[in-house]
């Protein structure tokens, strides 16, 4: 009998140390806050890309969990914020797998980092992996850890959808007084995808359609107009980006008019 208390102790306390609720690191940095500019709350730009891969949880006047709505490029004290595509899981559901966008040049979902999620019931565990720079995830200030649990759970389920329409959630989905539910399905089908597309993880960032219009008012060659638009590209990105290295080609544009 004493040999399986014995055991069943050891059980208990190996699976507390590998409980991420309780075995993480906490991270206490109210500049990551939706509420920040990229350099108003702290004075320079973040980055997570030396963010060692693991457990962490967020606990600051910023904010104690990220956002599940997208955030403008150039807040939370970077230039692409993260945020969640999607909702935080129920304690119920474990651990859950979620996905992490990246805003930048426009586009909520330039680029993504998968996650693990862990709801530890008054708070949430994160399981992070670095990012590219200038990035950082993002907390949600409206996560104010003057609310109880219950308290923020029955807030969020009223008020945050699902999932988050793409490039557009502020739009309003009310239906128009003039439109009939055939016009409004057709409608909502077409420009509202339940979430917004993401680019891989795997993929480069560097590797992305930019469409660019060259007006000259000289005659130029094919040629010539790639190697201006590899050049122009070159400096603006590598002036956006000091930590990512462009070097477009003239051979990597492809040219829609040869006039």
């Amino acid at each position: 009998m004493r040999n399986l208390l014995l055991i069943l102790g050891y059980l208990i306390a190996d699976s507390t140390l590998t409980d991420p609720c309780v075995n993480h690191t906490v991270l206490d940095q109210p500049w990551r806050s939706t509420d920040c500019g990229e350099t108003d709350c702290i004075g320079n730009t973040q980055c997570d890309g030396n963010l060692v891969q693991g457990w962490y949880r967020f606990k600051s006047s910023g904010g104690w969990k990220i956002p599940e709505t997208a955030v403008p490029e150039y807040h939370c004290s970077t230039r692409a914020p993260g945020w969640l595509n999607g909702t935080h899981p129920t304690v119920g559901q474990g651990v859950v797998t979620g996905t992490v966008c990246f805003t930048w040049f426009a586009t909520p979902c330039y680029y993504t980092r998968e996650i693990t999620i862990k709801n530890c019931t008054s708070y949430s565990v994160y399981q992070l992996k670095p990012t590219h720079c200038d990035a950082v995830y993002c907390t949600d200030t409206e996560t104010s850890p003057t609310q109880g649990p219950e308290e923020q759970s029955t807030r969020e389920s009223t008020e945050r959808p699902a999932t988050i329409p793409a490039g557009s959630e502020d739009s309003d989905t009310e239906t128009s007084p003039t439109q009939g539910p055939e016009e409004q399905s057709t409608r909502e089908s077409t420009e509202r995808p339940s979430t917004i597309p993401a680019v891989s993880e795997d993929s480069d960032p560097k590797e992305r359609c930019i469409h660019v219009q060259l007006t000259s008012s000289t005659k130029l060659d094919g040629e010539t107009k790639k190697k201006i638009v590899a050049d122009q590209m070159n400096k603006m990105l590598n002036e956006q980006c000091p930590n990512e290295k462009f070097n477009f080609k003239a051979e990597d544009v492809e040219s829609s008019d040869e006039n």
